[in-house]
């Protein structure tokens, strides 16, 4: 553990370089994050205790890790938040969900960068509809790489001959991946969760007409979640507590806020 800690504070400044990114806020090639985190982040995981597999990445689990980079840092995150989650997800740092509190979110919105309500109900519309635009591409690279690995761990039982390392290497390997997937599950589940707490706070701090697209978008949101066939699990609802988009959400009560924790 003490090793991951140093390796995370010595790379802090490393994985604080912004991850290039191309449409959608989708990951684009960086030798740094592509490649000397996810190194260190093998070799701490692996003084962890964690499964580490030497296989090379598949084309599949590579557009996968892309795929899915998005959803693991956190919407609107400051560059501490973000860099934190860049070292979770090449595991220089443990995964522990410490990127995502509702209340973050709303709170970015709130910032500076927003000089009105129209941009701020203009960001959050966006982020969603980005969020629901990638993720049926992350699913189906998700099915794809499952089934691999359902035919990866079956070749490992039925080929003989097979030294136990790399047979040890294929269960690593399998393990990786289903623990990135649920790790997307888990952020997506924290996204919507943040996405319906500003919306029920902006509905009562600067209502406008942009409100009704902005349920819209919520709702489409948890709608392609729950056909996801592989990448996230069940669809995420709002927590007990949160009134749906339709009919209108009722008055916010002292008992209802604590529900948007996670």
């Amino acid at each position: 553990m003490r090793a991951g800690r140093l390796a995370g504070l010595v790379l802090l400044p490393l994985a604080a370089c912004a991850r290039p990114t191309g449409d959608f806020g989708r990951a684009a090639p960086s030798v740094v994050h592509d490649a000397a985190l996810p190194i260190v982040g093998r070799v701490v995981a692996d003084a962890r205790g964690e499964p580490v597999s030497g296989f090379t990445t598949t084309a599949d689990e590579q557009r996968l890790r892309d795929r899915g980079w998005r959803f693991l840092v956190p919407a609107r995150a400051g560059l501490v938040d973000a860099s934190l989650a860049e070292l979770e997800r090449t595991r220089v740092l443990p995964a522990t969900g410490l990127a995502y509190d509702a209340e973050d979110y709303y709170r970015s919105l709130r910032g500076g960068a927003f000089a009105s309500d129209v941009a701020r109900y203009n960001r959050l519309i966006a982020d969603m509809n980005a969020d629901a635009a990638l993720l049926p591409g992350f699913d189906e690279v998700a099915c794809r790489v499952l089934a691999a690995d359902r035919e990866r761990l079956g070749a490992a039982g039925r080929i003989p001959g097979l030294e136990a390392d790399f047979v040890a290497n294929a269960r690593a390997r399998v393990a990786e991946n289903s623990a990135f997937i649920a790790a997307v599950g888990a952020a997506l589940r924290a996204r919507v969760v943040a996405y319906r707490y500003a919306i029920d706070h902006l509905e009562v701090e600067s209502p406008t007409d942009r409100l009704f697209e902005a349920n819209g978008a919520w709702s489409d949101l948890t709608g392609v979640i729950g056909a996801l066939r592989c990448g996230a699990g069940p669809a995420p609802t709002a927590p007990e507590g949160v009134v749906e988009p339709v009919p209108p959400p009722a008055p916010e009560t002292p008992e209802r806020v604590i529900y948007y924790k996670l």
